[in-house]
């Protein structure tokens, strides 16, 4: 659109509060915002990607049929994933703080299965060296992505849409993702 932009890292919680309430234009990668919450955010109703909620093992044979094929395994879970937070509710679930500690935990056998996104997973394994720990397929959930605009940024909002369709149509959406995860993947060996 010919628009310079600045992009900014902020913590979760924090990058939702600044562009609800104006600080930031908006809010980027985000699958669902409570409006409730953050009223003054519009979405921007492309999707842009998808987050694949995955399990991993490292020695359990599993066909993954839904998030009760996980029920009577020890289940380790990455504390904000609030979706998998919501599925995994009255299971055995043992609740960390980073990828890194519940991978290791599942290296050290003290959890029988690992719960997260995909593409941060894949990354902290590789980061990590745990080559015999492996990914189940399906995944237990797929979640479109949007961004989302403060609502004094709406006039951008269709042209947006329009741009992130005709990206989507010729691929360059996908092209985009495959080479950051690539890069993502071999800065994980550094």
């Amino acid at each position: 659109l010919g628009i310079n932009v600045e992009i900014r890292y902020y913590p979760w919680e924090r990058s939702l509060f600044s562009a609800n309430h104006g600080k930031t234009d908006a809010d980027l990668f985000r699958s669902t915002v409570d409006h409730e919450k953050y009223p003054n955010l519009m979405k921007v109703n492309v999707p842009i990607g998808n987050v694949e909620i995955m399990v991993y093992t490292k020695d359990i044979q599993l066909k993954i049929t839904g998030w009760d094929s996980v029920r009577s395994y020890r289940l380790g879970i990455i504390r904000g994933i609030k979706t998998v937070e919501k599925h995994t509710q009255g299971m055995r679930v043992e609740r960390v703080s980073s990828f890194e500690q519940a991978f290791k935990k599942l290296n050290h056998g003290r959890s029988d299965l690992v719960i997260s996104t995909r593409i941060t997973s894949l990354i902290v394994l590789k980061k990590l060296g745990f080559n015999d720990i492996r990914e189940l397929q399906p995944p237990l959930k797929t979640i479109p992505i949007y961004h989302y605009l403060h609502n004094s940024r709406s006039d951008l909002v269709p042209r947006l849409e329009e741009q992130l369709r005709s990206m989507k149509a010729r691929g360059e959406i996908k092209t985009i993702q495959d080479r950051i995860l690539q890069r993502l993947l071999e800065s994980s060996n550094e």
